[in-house]
């Protein structure tokens, strides 16, 4: 991963296990839209799911 912005946010994800696990959950599915539902009453992991998922465009 050669992109700051996405090491970054892995960082950020390796330091806490529920963002961890719902990364590798969500990466799992090809971020569709139902993998992102299932968090979506968590403002916290959509908030870096979205940025996630924007930066790996």
């Amino acid at each position: 991963m050669s992109n700051p912005k996405a090491m970054q946010l892995m960082q950020k994800a390796q330091a806490n296990p529920k963002v961890l696990a719902a990364l590798q959950d969500v990466q799992a599915q090809g971020f569709s839209p139902a993998a992102l539902a299932k968090y979506s009453s968590d403002p916290e992991l959509m908030a870096l799911l979205t940025e996630f998922q924007e930066v790996m465009r």
